[in-house]
């Protein structure tokens, strides 16, 4: 007897045992699942910044790339082969239109005129003989057309020549300065040669290009903005040309502006220009930081606040500047936009706000 009671006592602790365990594990299960409920909660709430979307004014502006170009420039160069026998030229100077540049011999070309107008007397001497002879029929019209032909022959030659001297002389075709000189005094030279570089740089030529799309909207007389490399001064200058089409190559329109190059130190031909252009002013553009968009498949997104939680908004954006995008479609003025922690945020989020600007 004593043998069965043995088991059984034991068999009774371990239901006893059993039965515990039912009654107090669920609770503590219970209480454990609470508690990590309550601790996803507070890991799923993010701290994020945010700004609330306001009407601002927005300058539409280009920004492009250019370079300047002398207003006029010019190689010097002669038409007609010969030496130097006159060289004017002084290098890194201004000369004025119509100044006499460089001299080529031409004591040849002077012997011949001398010798053309000497037969031109005595052929209009000849001329005048034999129309007095065939006013009395005393020769026929055939004689007097040839005497009239050695005349105007003569006048031809006698052009010609005096064409041909004015070419052994370069002469300055518009005001501006001289570059550096590569020949000197005794040089025998060919048309062609290099004698020397002219440029006008009082006034020089900003050329650039603009997305084809604002073709449309750009005018004659529009102005300019532009700065160069090295020098801190913020230039401006005014659309004088642009080409009647857009380039098939680049889809770009080309644009040249015109500014007076009057402040010292003056800018030089062939310099870097970062250009920009001011279309037109929008004073009631929403404006948001460039950071705050989040590209997608599709187009653009941003991340709004709304009733604690992240709410994502396709958007349509317009011009961009340096800092900010404008959006034309998907917020209003007041919307509450969120701007930091974009990557690791997912839409319906709850979200905490540490900052609003």
């Amino acid at each position: 007897m004593s043998k069965l009671r043995t088991p059984l006592i034991i068999l009774l602790i371990i239901g006893t045992l059993i039965l515990l365990k039912f009654l107090l594990f669920p609770a503590a299960k219970k209480e454990s699942g609470n508690t990590l409920g309550a601790a996803k909660s507070k890991i799923s709430e993010i701290r994020l910044s945010a700004t609330i979307i306001k009407l601002q004014k927005l300058d539409n502006t280009l920004s492009s790339t250019g370079s300047l170009i002398a207003n006029e420039e010019v190689q010097v160069q002669p038409e007609v082969s010969g030496k130097i026998t006159g060289l004017y030229i002084k290098e890194g100077t201004p000369v004025l239109k119509g100044q006499l540049l460089l001299k080529i011999n031409d004591q040849d070309l002077i012997a011949n005129l001398t010798k053309l107008q000497s037969n031109l007397s005595l052929a209009n001497q000849n001329a005048l003989r034999q129309k007095k002879l065939l006013a009395i029929h005393a020769i026929s019209q055939q004689e007097y057309d040839t005497a009239q032909n050695v005349v105007e022959s003569t006048r031809a030659d006698i052009e010609f020549t005096k064409a041909t001297i004015l070419k052994t002389r370069l002469y300055a075709p518009f005001n501006g300065r001289i570059g550096l000189r590569y020949v000197s005094m005794g040089t025998y030279i060919n048309p062609g040669t290099k004698i020397a570089s002219l440029a006008q740089i009082d006034h020089l030529k900003l050329d650039f290009s603009v997305p084809g799309q604002y073709a449309g909207v750009i005018h004659t007389g529009d102005q300019v903005f532009f700065t160069v490399q090295g020098f801190t001064h913020k230039y401006e200058a005014q659309i004088t040309a642009m080409e009647p089409k857009i380039d098939m190559a680049t889809r770009t329109f080309h644009l040249r502006a015109l500014f007076k190059n009057n402040k010292e130190p003056a800018l030089l031909p062939g310099a870097f220009a970062d250009v920009q252009l001011v279309l037109k002013a929008t004073n009631n553009a929403l404006l948001v930081p460039t950071q705050a968009i989040v590209p997608v498949l599709k187009g653009q997104t941003v991340f709004l606040y709304k009733s604690g939680k992240a709410l994502q908004v396709p958007v349509e954006i317009g011009i961009r500047t340096d800092a900010q995008i404008q959006i034309t479609a998907g917020v209003h003025a007041g919307d509450t936009l969120i701007t930091t922690g974009l990557l690791s945020t997912r839409p319906g989020d709850a979200v905490l706000l540490d900052k609003i600007n």
